[in-house]
């Protein structure tokens, strides 16, 4: 099911910001989703849900990369995040490590599709139910000592 990243964006999209001319933008987008699950003197606790999200902005400019991260996805919250990253980027000029800038989409392989990444928090969990037992067995266990 597809969610909107905010309720300014329509149909979930979202304008993408502005830099600087020879500036180089990139921006992840990242959403987490938490259940956490709690067990308090032998009773099992309504599950609490989370969901998380924010964006992480990297300017490329003159040879220096400057980054900047917000929870604010609207198109003003992004536009300021670059702004800051391309301050970074600027007060980096002569001190930082001169990253070069990745090449552009335009440049890649045709027909070699996007990149994924897999990290370690896609694993698979067990289930509930024995999420559940295990925090009775904790629970109980430390109850005993």
């Amino acid at each position: 099911m597809a969610r909107k990243l905010n309720e300014s964006s329509p149909n979930g999209t979202i304008r993408f910001p502005r830099a600087p001319h020879g500036a180089r933008v990139s921006l992840r987008l990242v959403e987490v989703s938490s259940e956490s699950l709690a067990v308090v003197r032998g009773v099992l606790q309504p599950p609490a849900l989370g969901v998380d999200r924010g964006a992480m902005l990297t300017v490329w400019l003159d040879g220096e990369a400057g980054y900047c991260a917000t929870a604010d996805l609207s198109a003003n919250g992004l536009q300021q995040a670059a702004e800051r990253a391309v301050q970074w980027a600027r007060a980096a000029r002569g001190r930082g490590l001169a990253i070069a800038a990745p090449a552009s989409p335009s440049d890649a392989t045709p027909g070699a599709g996007p990149l994924h990444y897999r990290g370690p928090d896609d694993e698979p969990l067990a289930s509930r139910d024995g999420l559940v037992e295990l925090l009775h067995a904790e629970v109980s266990t430390s109850v005993e000592n």
